[in-house]
């Protein structure tokens, strides 16, 4: 955008009742490519200039909360999705739906609403079930895919939202 800056997080100061859109069109703003596998910020992320940031953050923050409930995921299981979020910011989002997202935080819950896509896409009759579901694939090592997505970090999400991509594009990675 011209005339815009990459800002950090702490460079905002988040205003009352100022995002309040639905989720609605955000998907292809927070739609990161699933092949990012260098472990830095995706250039679409750290492109976001602070209004981006206060547009995505309350429609982010919603949407995560709402495939949590979907999954069944814990609290803690939800701070550790976040990169170690404190349990009260995630209180506090319950209570407002709302609130000021970090750009790491925007790519997590990116790849968090890709794997939710897909999964979608791949299993339309059990999508939200599968993340609980104990899981053959080596990926997996067994254990069901919440494991590598709240133990795994950023790469845990990486992975899983490249494994469900490349079965969605029909390369069953």
């Amino acid at each position: 955008m011209p005339g815009s800056r990459r800002v950090l997080p702490e460079d905002l100061t988040p205003h009352a009742g100022e995002v309040k859109e639905g989720f609605g069109g955000v998907f292809r703003d927070f739609a990161v490519g699933a092949d990012n596998s260098q472990g830095e910020l995706p250039a679409a992320i750290l492109a976001l200039d602070a209004s981006e940031v206060l547009r995505l953050s309350g429609p982010g923050i919603r949407v995560f909360l709402r495939i949590s409930q979907a999954w069944g995921l814990s609290p803690k299981e939800q701070c550790q999705m976040l990169g170690g979020l404190d349990s009260a910011a995630l209180t506090q989002w319950e209570r407002d739906q709302d609130g000021l997202l970090g750009l790491d935080q925007i790519e997590r819950i990116s790849y968090v609403l890709g794997i939710y896509h897909d999964l979608h896409i791949l299993l339309p009759a059990s999508a939200d079930g599968w993340v609980q579901r104990p899981n053959s694939n080596p990926l997996f090592q067994g254990a069901p895919a919440i494991v590598l997505i709240t133990r795994g970090g950023k790469e845990g999400l990486r992975a899983v939202r490249n494994h469900l991509a490349a079965q969605v594009q029909g390369s069953w990675a």
